[in-house]
């Protein structure tokens, strides 16, 4: 089974023993975001829209984005 770790500076660092994401056998495994600034890692603010817009910040910045598997996600 072939196994490929990606990741990005411009998304928060793995926390434990995860992953930003796996490529295995053609599918794409992700690990959740949380609101955490990749610059400080730190959860900056305890705004909620604060925190949900960093969180997509984080998404946008996902470590797939200039892979060939970015826009192919399903949940």
């Amino acid at each position: 089974m072939s196994r490929k770790v990606i990741s990005t500076e411009k998304a928060p660092k793995a926390i434990g023993s995860y992953s930003q994401a796996i490529v295995s056998n053609g599918f794409v495994f992700t690990s959740g975001q949380i609101p955490i600034n990749p610059a400080s890692g730190k959860i900056e603010t305890t705004d909620f829209k604060a925190q949900v817009r960093q969180d997509l910040e984080n998404c946008i910045n996902s470590p797939l984005k200039d892979t060939e598997y970015h826009g192919k996600g399903i949940k």
